[in-house]
């Protein structure tokens, strides 16, 4: 059943990006928080600066709030991925989650997710939570260093990205409403599948290789290297 969402949506046919748009939104004074979600975008971004290709018929889409305890940069990523995790399987298509801003399906990514910050000063001001969903896109263009898939592919039946779309935005406004970290932290870290085994992390232009432990209690992905632990904020996991 849908509920009234706590913060404008603002929707569009065309965009350049959507993170883009919500940083211009937020620049031009509008409340906090809000979503932009668009049909297509021409500049679609991922981490790292990769071009995102959003087509139509996916669900391209920036949740933008305002940071507090519970909700920086790390824990948003988390959170965001969780809330998506759930919405595609309620649909039939079990995911995983990866490390720290992709979910899968079944080793074909199927939703990417970014969260950028503006600072004033040094405390961040804003959020902005962009998220990728394959959902009846096209997604044989895409050109990828690893399988991709979609909702549609998943379910071999059509889906309409719109309603999913109006879907994700509910559950993200529910499950940001009562956030708290700790439980954000306990959840990913319960849906990566990945303690206790070897991983390999490039870092800029290095790799950090150890057992996986865990998550801190900031959130930070812990790699037992032997000799030290070492605390990642962000980074590719590798050999997935």
């Amino acid at each position: 059943m849908k509920h009234s969402v706590n913060g404008k949506v603002f929707t569009y046919s065309l965009l350049d990006s959507t993170q883009d748009e919500a940083k211009r939104l937020f620049a031009k004074g509008v409340q906090l928080p809000f979503f932009v979600i668009a049909k297509k975008q021409t500049k679609g971004r991922g981490r790292f600066g990769r071009k995102w290709v959003s087509d139509e018929g996916g669900v391209w889409l920036t949740y933008a709030l305002k940071p507090s305890e519970n909700v920086n940069l790390l824990i948003s990523n988390y959170a965001a991925a969780i809330v998506v995790k759930r919405m595609v399987e309620e649909y039939g298509i079990n995911c995983r989650l990866r490390w720290p801003n992709d979910v899968f399906v079944k080793g074909a990514k199927i939703c990417g997710i970014i969260s950028e910050a503006e600072y004033y000063g040094d405390k961040p001001s804003f959020l902005a939570i962009g998220i990728g969903l394959n959902v009846e896109n096209d997604v044989s263009i895409i050109q990828a260093p690893y399988p991709v898939t979609s909702m549609k592919n998943e379910l071999k039946a059509d889906i309409d990205s719109k309603e999913v779309g109006e879907r994700l935005i509910q559950y993200l406004d529910d499950y940001f409403s009562r956030i708290n970290k700790n439980q954000v932290i306990r959840e990913y870290l319960s849906a990566l599948h990945i303690t206790g085994k070897r991983i390999r992390v490039r870092v800029d232009n290095s790799y950090v290789e150890g057992i996986a432990k865990g998550l801190d209690d900031e959130g930070l992905l812990i790699i037992d290297k032997g000799h030290n632990e070492v605390h990642l904020t962000d980074g590719e996991l590798q050999d997935f």
